[in-house]
């Protein structure tokens, strides 16, 4: 593997990771905060208290789905890039990582990267190296 395949695989795994924690705590944050539709009412007063109802708990269910959706992408995205580096990074040896990415929130960051029992482990370490 050359120089700039290892950093493309290690951009796309930290930038995974990144994105695989930021749809969970979307998801969770709309689990929290956008009430589900209330139960069934014994009667609707009219169709328009129906469609309302069948409204918002669409409504509902489609934001929770696209939520999940990306969370499982992201997820997809960190295990394939974590499967690649989990056979070539020795295990328990740290890579200390500048993020060399386009993604401006992660620009400025560096990371720790270790196998640690065929499991790799990210952890922010700080500000690059001079």
């Amino acid at each position: 593997m050359d120089i700039e395949q290892v950093r493309d695989l290690v951009n796309r795994l930290v930038e995974a990771e990144f994105d695989t924690r930021e749809a969970h705590e979307r998801l969770e944050r709309a689990r929290q905060t956008n009430d589900p539709p209330p139960i069934a009412p014994s009667e609707f007063e009219n169709l328009e208290a129906f469609r309302d109802f069948l409204e918002a708990k669409r409504s509902h269910e489609d934001l929770l789905q696209l939520l999940m959706a990306q969370r499982e992408e992201a997820k997809a995205m960190y295990d394939e890039a974590e499967s690649a580096l989990r056979v070539t990074l020795p295990e328990n040896t740290p890579l200390h990582y500048d993020y060399e990415g386009n993604r401006p929130e992660l620009a400025g960051q560096r990371f720790t990267i270790v196998n640690q029992h065929r499991t790799i482990v990210i952890s922010p370490s700080g500000s690059p190296s001079q």
